[in-house]
């Protein structure tokens, strides 16, 4: 038995002190954390789920509860730059409560693009699809967001900034940063207010404050004024003007 603990004792030794790559290869080998890794799923479907994580559930318990901790930094001259996130994290409080499903920071002392173009980007969606087989409707998003409840009514904020599927907080608000960049078209089937929330169902697009048009404003049905205007150039009622 001693000589046994001894060998052990080397291994563990030798194990916790060199450089070691662990690797799970897929010959079926799935890995639970805090629960049992399933191969069957419902309606006998295969998972296939190679690391499972449950960082468990507590009853009448006032701290945190996280499924997945993690972080990563990195040194380079001036540069400083480290990553911490987590992953399925709860909090319950008497006075407070905090849900969060996957959470990254993102911390950098100097960026560096001096050959080339520097990125930090808390979370990065790619998504691309070759070919769609079949004649019913595909959808493909590269971040899909998706707010449900059967009895809030959505009378609260988030940050100040409402509260939305997807929600974006510009908090430098210097001349080239945005809450939301698009580069290409959108799409919105409801709704939308510039400067005020959309307040009345009859309005489609309502704007509070100083509007800049730098090209041609065409409206195809009735112009309503309920203040002054003021027009700098001609004026056409019932036809076209003519320029010469």
């Amino acid at each position: 038995m001693k000589t046994i603990n001894f060998l052990s004792t080397i291994a563990m030794v030798a194990f916790t002190s060199s450089q070691i790559n662990a690797q799970i290869t897929q010959n079926g080998t799935n890995v639970g954390v805090g629960t049992t890794a399933h191969i069957i799923g419902l309606n006998n479907v295969k998972d296939n789920i190679r690391l499972d994580l449950n960082g468990g559930f507590e009853s009448g318990f006032t701290g945190n509860t996280t499924a997945l901790r993690y972080s990563s930094g990195a040194e380079y001259s001036s540069t400083n730059s480290s990553t911490s996130g987590l992953l399925g994290f709860n909090y319950n409080s008497s006075g407070s409560s905090s849900t969060i499903g996957f959470s990254s920071t993102n911390r950098v002392t100097t960026a560096r693009a001096i050959t080339s173009t520097s990125t930090n980007i808390g979370g990065q969606f790619r998504t691309s699809v070759i070919k769609v087989s079949g004649t019913k409707p595909y959808e493909m998003a590269g971040v899909y967001g998706d707010i449900r409840s059967t009895t809030w009514n959505g009378n609260s904020t988030y940050g100040g900034g409402g509260s939305g599927a997807i929600v974006g907080l510009d908090k430098i608000n210097g001349p080239d940063t945005f809450a939301g960049y698009f580069d290409g078209k959108g799409y919105f089937s409801d709704r939308v207010g510039i400067g005020t929330k959309p307040s009345s169902p009859f309005y489609k697009f309502e704007v509070k404050g100083t509007s800049h048009f730098d090209g041609a404003a065409i409206v195809e049905q009735n112009l309503v004024v309920s203040q002054k205007s003021f027009l700098n150039g001609k004026v056409a009622i019932g036809i076209f003007s003519k320029r010469k």
